[in-house]
C-alpha cells in the first residue's frame, strides 16, 4: 500500500506493528516540501480513464500477462501530457494463478514491487516516472490479469502543492453514518463527502488523499470521482468476502460553487462492503480561499 507520511522534526518517521509478527519492506517514492519552497512538481488531478486491462485487451493483447512479462503503458491516453514528470495510477492485479508482483518503472526495472498478490485481488496507488508520456509495468513470478487506471500527474508546470494535515483525519464510516451513509454499501450504492472547509481543508482544493478500507461482505470494487460527474469505469480499490482491504487514492475533487464545497462521490460495485476513509492531505493551487 502507498502511504504517505507526515515527517518528524528530525525528518523521520515511526512504523508501529499491531498484534501479529510480521516482515515489513518500505520503498521510497519521493517527498512533498513546504507549500512555499520553490522547485518541485505540481500536481494535476484528471478523470479516472482505464489505461491498462488485459482482460479486454485495452491497452495490450487480451491474454495474462506471464513470468516477466512487460507492457509499455501509454499514459497519454488517459489525459497526460506528453511532458509530464511523473503519473499517478491505481494498479490492480487480479485472477492471478499464485503469488507474485508486479513492478511499475520508467526505463530500468527497480528491485521493488509496485503491487504483491498472492490468491486475492491487489490494488495500489502508484507514482510511477514517465518517459514521453509512458512507463512500463512487469510481471514477476506468477501469471495474473492487470488493470491499471489513471488518478493525475505531476509536471514542472502545474500549479497545485501537497499540504500535509497534521493527522489523519477520519472523514467517511458506514459503520457509524460519519460521512453520510449508515449501513452496509450494497452494489452501486453511493455517498458523498464535502472536501473544502473540514478538518483544515481550504475551500480552493482540487485533490484530497484519502486511505481507503473496505470491510468486504463480497467481491466488488470501490471508485471515487468528483460530486455531480458520472461514474467512471475505473477502480480505486479491489475487495474479496470476508477480508479487511485497504489502499490510498487521490480524490478529484468537484470545484467549489456558491451552493457546495469541493466535494467527491463513492460508489460500491458489486458485492456489499462497508467503506472507511480517511483524509491525510490536500492539493491546493496559490490563489484565493
Amino acid at each position: 500500500m502507498t502511504a504517505v507520511v507526515k515527517l518528524n522534526s528530525k525528518h523521520g518517521f515511526l512504523l508501529r506493528n499491531q498484534a501479529a509478527k510480521t516482515h515489513a519492506l518500505i520503498s521510497l517514492l519521493g517527498y512533498f516540501a513546504a507549500p512555499a519552497a520553490t522547485g518541485g512538481l505540481g500536481y494535476v488531478a484528471l478523470p479516472s480513464a482505464r489505461l491498462l486491462d488485459t482482460r479486454t485487451g485495452v491497452g495490450a493483447p487480451k491474454a495474462k500477462l506471464t513470468p516477466n512479462q512487460w507492457v509499455a503503458v501509454d499514459a497519454t491516453t488517459g489525459g497526460v501530457p506528453a511532458d509530464a514528470t511523473a503519473a499517478v495510477v491505481n494498479m490492480t492485479a487480479l485472477d492471478q494463478t499464485a503469488g507474485g508482483y508486479l513492478t511499475a518503472y520508467p526505463t530500468a526495472s527497480p528491485a521493488i514491487a509496485s503491487v504483491d498478490y498472492h490468491q486475492f485481488s491487489r490494488s495500489n496507488l502508484v507514482l510511477v516516472p514517465l518517459v514521453a508520456g509512458r512507463f512500463v509495468v512487469q510481471n514477476r513470478a506468477a501469471t495474473t490479469d492487470a488493470m491499471i487506471d489513471i488518478v493525475g500527474y505531476f509536471s514542472l508546470t502545474a500549479t497545485a502543492r501537497f499540504v500535509a494535515l497534521p493527522s489523519p483525519a477520519r472523514i467517511a464510516d458506514s459503520r457509524t453514518g460519519n460521512g453520510g451513509h449508515y449501513g452496509t454499501m450494497t452494489a452501486n450504492s453511493t455517498f458523498t463527502v464535502d472536501a473544502g472547509g473540514l478538518n483544515g481543508v481550504p475551500y480552493n482544493v482540487s485533490g484530497l488523499w484519502v486511505g481507503l478500507t473496505a470491510i468486504a461482505a463480497g467481491n466488488g470494487y470501490v471508485s471515487i470521482y468528483p460530486a455531480g460527474t458520472a461514474a467512471p469505469h475505473a477502480s480505486n480499490m479491489d475487495f474479496t468476502n470476508g477480508r479487511v482491504v485497504p489502499n490510498a487514492a487521490i480524490a478529484t475533487l468537484s470545484p467549489r460553487t456558491a451552493t457546495a464545497p469541493p466535494r467527491f462521490t463513492t460508489v460500491n460495485r458489486f458485492g456489499s462492503s462497508n467503506i472507511l476513509e480517511d483524509a491525510y492531505g490536500y492539493f491546493v493551487s496559490p490563489g484565493p480561499n
